[in-house]
């Protein structure tokens, strides 16, 4: 990505709005887009995104669910600060008018066949999973806050908490691998028999 660390710090105080780094003079190989509260959803980013980019998240609370089918790099500005406070003050979480529907998908995060996905210092919360038939025709439902199917996720600096499954409370990363560094699993349960109270994690 062709970027300058001197020149990327201070744009992420002086703009709210969305932004596109790039510099004249080289071509650009990667986008980052910086994303704040007024700005387009996560959502409507990652679906104009191309692989590679990267989704940096200002300060706040984003009311959204996330379908990514494609690598990408979703990050607060703890991908350049290593503070722990933007980590704690970046947080996705599901949108009240969804989670008060049991037949739909309730992750803030849902993960379909990426090749390599990747959060670093957010915090994910209030997810209820998505339904996925393990085995049998019954659905479970798996991975409250995020669901990774087939794909390769790593997790840095990250908070997971307040969510729910039948499997994989927090995280469920099914057929693909994880890369877990230096994250929280907070208050994740479910109320009966479950498996994976912070993570259920089935590799290739």
């Amino acid at each position: 990505m062709n970027t300058r660390r001197s020149n990327v710090l201070p744009l992420l105080y002086l703009f709210t709005m969305l932004f596109i780094v790039g510099f004249s003079g080289h071509p650009v190989q990667a986008t980052t887009w910086i994303i704040s509260e007024t700005s387009p959803t996560i959502s409507q980013i990652v679906q104009i995104a191309s692989a590679g980019d990267t989704l940096l998240l200002m300060h706040g609370t984003y009311y959204d669910q996330v379908f990514v089918d494609r690598p990408l790099t979703i990050a607060s500005q703890y991908l350049f600060t290593h503070d722990s406070t933007d980590a704690i003050s970046t947080i996705i979480t599901i949108p009240d008018s969804i989670r008060i529907d049991s037949t739909r998908s309730r992750s803030p995060f849902e993960i379909r066949d990426v090749n390599a996905i990747r959060f670093v210092g957010i915090t994910v919360e209030n997810g209820l999973g998505t339904p996925h038939i393990f085995y049998g025709t019954t659905p479970m439902m798996a991975g409250g806050a995020i669901f990774s199917l087939n794909s390769n996720l790593t997790l840095q600096n990250c908070r997971i908490r307040t969510s729910s499954a039948q499997r994989g409370c927090g995280v469920l990363a099914y057929w693909g691998n994880i890369r877990i560094e230096d994250c929280r699993f907070e208050f994740c349960w479910y109320d009966g028999p479950c498996s994976g109270g912070g993570a259920y994690l089935k590799g290739d």
